[in-house]
């Protein structure tokens, strides 16, 4: 977790539908303005589980960005953010949602639209050093002593340690960061 001006950013690895429900169930204790989620899942997932984490993040977020990753895994450029979209826009057609397919650029184009107050999830591919320059470079500051919420959300895991190894991660960086 960290503050970014009057706003904070969970960065988490999530790619599920369980990762994206463990740190939505999170995300609503949340006392800000508004919450972001940008979210991709692997090209390699089944349409329908990709359709279930759009529903997840729809029922979760006030607002949804929808990246690519930058390995499609088989499938062709945008596919996997139009099968998110659609689901988003099914189960919350009020939702803001918006493809932004490069990693980086959404978490630019977030933090440059940040609300006082807002919380944005984003949940990243697998390269956390450059995400972690961007938010160095937004003046992102561990916000360890100062979260409003428990860090461990209350959902059972499937067996993989979905739900708490989330927050486990978010805390162990957060710790490393301030090294």
């Amino acid at each position: 977790m960290y503050r970014v001006g009057n706003g904070h950013v969970l960065v988490d690895f999530g790619h599920n539908p369980h990762a994206f429900a463990a740190v939505t169930e999170l995300a609503r204790r949340w006392h800000g303005s508004r919450v972001t989620g940008v979210v991709s899942v692997p090209g390699d997932r089944a349409d329908w589980l990709i359709a279930e984490a759009g529903r997840v993040a729809a029922r979760g977020f006030d607002r949804v960005i929808v990246r690519s990753d930058h390995d499609l895994r088989g499938r062709r450029p945008g596919e996997v953010a139009e099968i998110l979209c659609a689901a988003i826009r099914e189960t919350s057609p009020e939702i803001e949602c918006h493809t932004i397919q490069d990693e980086c650029e959404a978490l630019r184009q977030v933090l440059g639209e940040m609300q006082d107050g807002e919380l944005i999830v984003f949940f990243y591919e697998h390269d956390l050093p450059p995400i972690l320059e961007i938010l160095h470079d937004y003046g992102a500051v561990p916000a360890v002593d100062e979260i409003p919420i428990p860090l461990v959300p209350e959902v059972s895991t499937n067996g993989h340690g979905t739900a708490d190894g989330a927050a486990r991660r978010v805390t162990a960086e957060v710790a490393r960061s301030r090294r």
